[in-house]
């Protein structure tokens, strides 16, 4: 007996997704009160590049879109509408692109200090989450206005990386921190770069 299967927009659908959004909102915020716990659980995970892109750095840029754009919202002004457009659009191309890249980069210099010792998908993984914890680092800024804070905050991706380093990719000790400094500099300054060339490729952009 062929079983039907049900559209998708289903009340079974929407309420799968609610429950995939709020499990990566609770890992999220486990991240940061117990990272040597979830970093061990998701060693134990086996996403490739894709889910990656679609269980981690999809909703973590939907969270820092929405931060952005109440922000906007709350100051209101003519060109609201404008800069909530352009700001959206700025987010995916920081986020979408830097990941990419930083991926590539990422997977070339792991290759080259540890030839043929770690899979593509676990450096996938915890790039993955290294740039979820970033965004949550910049939207919380976006809410507070405390740009101070950022720079403080943005400790925590080496120290995500340095836990990552212990379960997902263990390595020496020389190695494993050149390895953080170079993963955490990729996370923060590729997305950096592509939202200055957006402002440079559109410098009227109301950003």
């Amino acid at each position: 007996m062929q079983v039907k299967k049900k559209p998708f927009g289903t009340e079974y659908d929407m309420v799968l997704l609610l429950k995939k959004i709020s499990a990566f909102f609770i890992r999220l915020w486990k991240l940061i009160i117990d990272v040597d716990a979830q970093w061990q659980q998701i060693a134990t995970e086996h996403p490739n590049r894709r889910q990656c892109l679609k269980r981690v750095i999809l909703p973590a840029m939907l969270m820092e879109i929405i931060a952005a754009n109440v922000v906007i919202a709350m100051q209101g002004g003519e060109q609201r509408i404008a800069r909530m457009v352009f700001v959206t659009l700025s987010v995916m191309l920081k986020i979408i692109a830097g990941y990419f890249i930083c991926s590539f980069l990422t997977f070339k210099w792991i290759e080259r200090i540890a030839p043929k010792t770690f899979l593509r998908d676990d450096c996938d993984k915890v790039l993955a989450y290294g740039f979820a914890v970033m965004m949550l680092i910049d939207s919380l800024v976006f809410l507070t206005g405390n740009f101070t804070l950022l720079y403080i905050l943005y400790f925590g991706i080496g120290f995500q990386y340095y836990v990552a380093s212990k379960y997902v990719l263990p390595m020496n000790s020389n190695l494993q921190t050149l390895s953080i400094l170079v993963l955490t500099t990729l996370t923060i300054a590729v997305p950096k770069i592509f939202h200055l060339l957006f402002k440079i490729v559109l410098p009227k952009a109301p950003l």
